[in-house]
């Protein structure tokens, strides 16, 4: 044998392996069935209880597609054959026990049957049988405990099991190797529900491929923290923390209740983790506890739980039965409750000041409140509260205020005649300021009640009688009504009634008399009467029981508030006032100064003592009654509104004129409404001018040696009309035939005559004149020595005519001594209605008449002093040397650090139509005067500045820039001026300025008007725009009527400054009195500055003016300024002057 082999199939298979070789290599064949091989990878599968599947890979031989298989199966102890001719390479194997070790064979048999003489086997266990009735008890937060009975297989004894755990999510294992039929699942999650599975398990470890299984849910968690809430009779709030469990969301939760004798069940199935629980019963201890319950309804083994005690039911009818003013007593009904015996009560006091808790003893129902304040408002709430202390969870209210205390201290502080007023000392209890106080008095046969006024230390208990005694009784009250309990006293006279009708007259000049009625009180007859009156600061009275009086020791004109008072008790009535008025004194020195058509011009001593408002002239003639008064310490005035040509009896007498109450010491203007007392009168006899003719004209007679005149007859009063040639009376007219005019006879042929006209009333009178040549016919038919001598006469006349004219252009100049003098004349005014006549005639070959109204002017006031402006010191503060400030009409500014000269400028006070000193006349500021001329604007509290030139005009310096050039403030001296605004306009320019003293206090404000378009000597081009100017100013001038003088200044101060002085002037006076009288204002500004309107045409131009105002053409308000000329009389000596100083 070629191998050997311990194992016999492998001996087999060697020994037939060597035969065939033996036989292949030269033995004789001998036939012969070989073994088949055996199966090779028996596996097995599909195991269960009682079969498995077996599968191989059959062997590599070539009749392997014939070959068939053979299963020997072996329990451990006896073997048997499975069907055989298998001739697949699986089967499954059957009739097996459960939990058994079987060894499976398989054998390769050929188509004739011939078995392989070895095997392929393996061997396996089936599986074991599941276990029966699995069970869960011991259920708890974390473990249950399983029991199962086990399968009834052969090998049962020797299984083991082992435990799944599923809960519903996620599986894993749990216990295993059990070896009894029970055991404990630990580490579960409380409240879960869990799936258990039990397998069995060989010895060898196989396990049932099926389980016994059972579910269960672990107890969940208690709930923490269980708390008692809004405790009420009949129901309490319970309330916990539900357990921190996985499905907490998903618990609900069942409450048991014990009132200590049983238990019951109380909510079931809250989702919450609060819950009302009902139906308890008032005042009763109960212990509640909370479980917890799963969502299939598994109950937590252990419970939250508390205790608490049902509110008990409230006291009902709670009332005050008692109050003081420190205490309170309250009582109420107990409420029915079961344990109501046991019940004490708590009473919380509240006020506005905070509350405190009194208690009462067991089973009471009433209580007295100590210790109160007096008049507070109290809130008593009662609670039930049981004998462990538990209080209702309500209680039952009441308010109650304590009596305030009583006022102390009760006096009549004051009365009248329906009432009297009370006062007294306010109780110091902590709510007096809200206490008002009751009084109480006998009205009649009735009570009289009135209450005062929240806070109060007094009132006023009204519709009583006048004069009577009355008892009063007051009471304090709250401010919710309660009395004190008791009240304090006093008793009080009302005033009298005040005496009626009280009035006077005066006496004299220092006594008045007083009387009054008495009033008609009940008991008037009781009555005494006290007078009051002031004298020399002296508060003066007397007590008498008649109703008449007389005051003296009083002063002249002034007023007296002398007041009656009725007395009863030492009870005054009010005052009965009357005011009441002395004469004043008699002034003195009446004297008539300056008489005119319309007026009279008066002056007097103003009275010597005492009082007095003002004077009274009245003007009586016949029927005609004219009463001027004049107020303040004017000592002249005029009357003016008169008629023409009139004799008046002239009263004047001093007055006092106040307004009813006032001081009596300041002078008014007298009205309708005040008290009105005069003086004795002094009375003096005046005759006016009568008014003078108009329209003169003359006609020429056949014969030259007649005139004939006629002329509009004056208005007013006069006596006749005389008519003279060349100054000779020729013919008297008397009024009545005024209009008839005349015809002056007994004149020569061919002359010139100046015939005036004069109206005549009694010893005044007053004319015009117009010039009239006779008819030249008789001295042309006469002969030649009348012809020669007719043109001898002419040729004289016209010689001196010519030299009076040539002569008129200088009339200051020195040289001219053998000059004749021209007298200063009075010219009357003119009426505004006769105006236009008058112009024409002046205006008359080439303003003949104007140059001899102004030639008139040249000398007036020349005379005058001019002694401070020419002080050497003061010659530089001079612009021209020829335009000095006479002496009696300067401004005098105040002096500084004693220096007699600081007191100058070179300015005059110009009178207006409403003031003798309206206007300052100045000169243009110069470099060393501006601060001067600030000065004079802040010591004459001017408002209004007028500059009527520019600072440069032709190239030669008219005056100095003396304000600021923008808005930047500029020094001058003391003061600081500061432009606030500008306006510029083509023809004017208005600046406000602001000034401030650096040695005073306050600011000053002044309103510059600039006019900026009148030549120098000249006139503007036109009336139109210097009379809009001036009314410019005016309208301004009279809204500033409280401030000083109104400054005008142009460069020399004389000429553009006089004629817009002249121009306001006439233009009031012509409104005013329809009056024009421009000669004689000119004639009046020159008394107070030199050269007031420099020119003739300056005089011309106001003429103009006024004529324009009168006819007031649309489109013809333009003066042309003629320069040349015979006719036009500058006033050359002072041009020359101007111009040797720069003018």
């Amino acid at each position: 044998m070629a191998f050997i082999s311990n194992y016999c199939g492998h001996c087999r298979a060697l020994l037939l392996f060597s035969l065939i070789f033996l036989i292949w290599h030269g033995g004789t064949p001998v036939a012969a069935q070989s073994v088949p091989s055996p199966v090779q990878s028996v596996s097995i599968s599909n195991i269960t209880t009682t079969n498995v599947t077996l599968s191989w890979v059959p062997p590599n031989d070539t009749d392997k597609d014939t070959y068939t298989y053979s299963i020997t199966v072996y329990n451990g102890s006896s073997p048997w054959n499975l069907p055989k001719n298998i001739s697949g390479t699986s089967t499954q194997v059957t009739g097996l026990m459960p939990g058994v070790f079987y060894t499976f064979s398989v054998f390769t048999v050929t188509s004739n049957g011939t078995m392989s003489s070895q095997n392929g086997s393996i061997s396996g266990t089936t599986v074991p049988s599941p276990v029966q009735s699995v069970s869960i008890s011991n259920i708890m937060t974390t473990n249950v405990t399983l029991s199962w009975v086990p399968p009834n297989d052969i090998n049962k004894d020797t299984y083991t099991y082992s435990i799944t755990v599923y809960n519903g999510s996620t599986s894993w294992n749990g216990p295993t190797n059990i070896s009894g039929t029970s055991t404990q699942v630990t580490g579960l999650i409380p409240g879960v529900y869990y799936t258990f599975s039990v397998f069995t398990v060989t010895s060898n470890g196989t396990k049932s491929s099926q389980a016994g299984s059972t579910s269960g849910t672990t107890v969940p968690s208690p709930v923490q923290s269980v708390s008692i809430s809004n405790i009420m009779t009949t129901n309490v709030t319970l309330s916990w923390v539900p357990p921190n469990d996985i499905n907490k969301d998903t618990y609900t939760y069942s409450i048991t209740v014990s009132n200590g004798s049983s238990p019951w069940n109380g909510p079931k199935n809250i989702s919450g983790t609060s819950t009302l629980v009902t139906g308890l019963i008032p005042g009763v201890y109960y212990t509640f506890s909370v479980f917890t319950v799963t969502s299939n309804g598994t109950m937590s083994s252990q419970n939250g739980s508390t205790s608490g005690t049902t509110g008990p039911s409230l006291v009902t009818t709670v009332s005050i039965i008692k109050q003081t003013n420190n205490s309170v007593t309250i009582s109420w009904t107990p409420p029915q409750d079961i344990n109501q015996a046991t019940y004490m009560y708590s009473i919380n006091v509240t006020n506005s000041a905070g509350s405190w808790n009194v208690n009462s003893s067991t089973n009471v129902s009433s209580k007295e409140v100590l210790d109160l304040l007096p008049g507070v408002t109290y809130t008593f709430c009662v609670y039930t509260v049981t004998s462990d202390g538990t209080k209702s969870s309500d209680c039952s209210p009441d308010s109650s205020t304590t009596r305030p205390t009583l006022v102390k201290d009760v006096t009549v502080k004051s009365q009248t005649t329906d009432s009297v007023t009370l006062s007294w000392t306010t109780p110091n209890d902590i709510n007096k300021g809200s206490y008002y106080y009751l009084i109480t008095t006998a009205c009649g046969t009735t009570t009289c009640n009135v209450n005062s006024t929240v806070n109060a230390n007094g009132a006023t208990v009204a519709s009583l009688l006048p004069g009577l005694t009355y008892q009063f009784s007051v009471y304090t009250v709250t401010s919710d009504g309660t009395n004190s309990s008791a009240f304090a006293s006093t008793s009080g006279t009302t005033a009298p009634n005040a005496p009626t009708s009280v009035s006077g007259n005066p006496v004299n000049t220092t006594a008045l008399s007083v009387n009054w009625t008495p009033p008609n009180d009940l008991n008037k007859n009781n009555y005494t009467y006290t007078v009051f009156w002031q004298r020399n600061n002296e508060s003066l009275n007397q007590s008498i029981t008649s109703n008449t009086t007389i005051i003296g020791g009083l002063t002249a004109g002034n007023q007296y508030n002398v007041s009656v008072i009725s007395v009863i008790n030492n009870v005054p009535s009010v005052k009965a006032v009357a005011y009441l008025q002395t004469n004043p004194e008699v002034p003195g020195g009446f004297k008539i100064v300056t008489i005119t058509n319309s007026s009279v011009n008066v002056s007097w001593t103003i009275p010597s003592g005492g009082s007095f408002s003002g004077i009274e002239i009245n003007a009586v003639s016949g029927t005609s009654n004219l009463t001027k008064q004049f107020t303040g310490p004017s000592s002249e005035g005029i009357l003016d509104g008169l008629i023409p040509g009139t004799a008046y009896n002239l009263i004047l007498r001093s007055f006092s004129s106040y307004p009813s109450g006032s001081s009596g010491r300041i002078s008014r203007r007298a009205t309708t409404n005040n008290i009105i007392t005069y003086s004795n009168p002094i009375i003096e006899k005046v005759q006016l001018d009568p008014n003078t003719v108009t329209g003169i004209t003359c006609t020429k007679v056949g014969g030259g040696y007649q005139l004939k005149v006629a002329f509009v007859c004056p208005s007013g009063s006069y006596s006749s009309i005389k008519i003279l040639a060349d100054g000779n009376e020729k013919e008297t007219i008397p009024a009545q035939n005024c209009s008839q005019g005349a015809t002056v006879q007994s004149l020569q042929p061919a002359t010139k005559y100046i015939i005036t006209v004069e109206t005549v009333a009694d010893s005044r009178q007053v004319s015009d004149f117009i010039i009239c040549y006779t008819d030249n016919v008789g001295v042309i038919v006469g002969s030649i020595f009348g012809v020669l001598l007719f043109l001898l006469v002419v040729g004289l006349i016209a010689y001196f005519v010519l030299r009076k004219r040539r002569g008129s252009k200088n009339p200051f100049k020195k040289e001219r001594g053998n000059m004749q003098k021209i007298n200063i004349v009075r010219m009357p005014s003119v009426m505004k209605s006769a105006f236009p006549d008058y112009y024409q005639r002046q205006h008359a070959d080439s303003d003949f008449g104007f140059a001899e109204e102004y030639q008139q002017l040249s000398n007036v006031g020349i005379n005058q002093s001019k002694l401070a402006a020419e002080l050497s010191e003061n010659r530089s503060k001079n612009r021209f040397t020829n335009v000095l400030p006479y002496d009696h009409s300067r401004v005098r500014l105040n002096r500084i650090d004693a220096d007699e000269t600081s007191d100058y400028i070179n300015a005059n006070y110009m009178p207006g139509y409403n003031s003798s000193k309206e206007f300052i006349a100045s000169q243009g500021p110069l470099p060393n005067t501006s601060a001067d001329f600030w000065r004079m604007i802040w010591e004459n509290q001017v408002s209004t500045i007028v500059m009527l030139t520019n600072c440069m005009e032709n190239g030669r310096v008219k005056c100095e820039h003396y304000w600021p050039l923008d808005y930047t403030p500029c020094t001058y001296g003391d003061i600081t001026v500061t432009v606030t605004s500008e306006m510029i306009l083509p023809d004017w320019t208005v600046r406000d300025f602001t000034l401030k003293h650096a040695k005073q206090q306050g600011n000053k404000h002044a309103r510059h008007f600039h006019f900026t378009v009148w030549p120098d000597h000249g006139v503007p081009e036109n009336t139109t725009t210097i009379v809009e100017f001036r009314n410019l100013v005016r309208e301004y001038m009279d809204l500033k009527r409280s401030s000083g003088p109104t400054v005008v200044h142009c460069s020399a101060g004389v000429g553009r400054t006089g004629t817009l002085i002249a121009l306001d002037y006439l233009i009031q006076k012509m409104e005013k009195e329809q009056r024009i009288g421009i000669y004689s204002f000119v004639q009046k500004m020159r008394q107070n500055r030199p050269l007031m309107v420099q020119t003739e045409s300056q005089y011309v131009f106001l003429n103009k003016c006024m004529l324009d105002l009168i006819q007031n053409p649309p489109d013809e308000n333009i003066y042309e300024n003629q320069i040349g000329g015979d006719l036009i009389y500058e006033n050359a000596s002072v041009v020359r002057d101007y111009q040797k100083d720069n003018l």
